[in-house]
């Protein structure tokens, strides 16, 4: 498991999350062991990493004020647009903007 473990490495893709990203002997060292192998490249993107998209992509939010945001979610689960508002991290357009594209992308 060890060697597992030293071939991990992580990766940003275009969010402050880092992801764990796997090299072709984690592959092959998973496969000899008969453990199931899910790159996260193939997974779908969850709502919340989607939302991280957006702010990033169309509202121009910085990753850093997205990082603040998610240090803070935990206190409120689930609440990552009126985190961002309560910390003057977006205006009031911005979060109206939010939650109607959280509306459209829910369906």
């Amino acid at each position: 498991m060890a060697e597992i473990a030293a071939d991990l490495s992580f990766c940003e893709i275009r969010s402050p999350v880092l992801l764990p990203c796997y090299t072709a002997s984690t592959f092959f060292v998973l496969a000899a062991m008969n453990l199931p192998f899910h790159p996260p490249t193939l997974m779908k993107p969850t709502l919340q990493q989607r939302l991280i998209r957006y702010l990033q992509e169309e509202l121009l939010i910085p990753k850093e004020s997205i990082a603040v945001a998610l240090r803070h979610e935990g206190q409120t689960p689930n609440l990552l647009p009126m985190v961002l508002w309560q910390y003057g991290l977006v205006t009031i357009d911005q979060l109206d903007k939010i939650f109607d594209w959280l509306e459209t992308a829910s369906q």
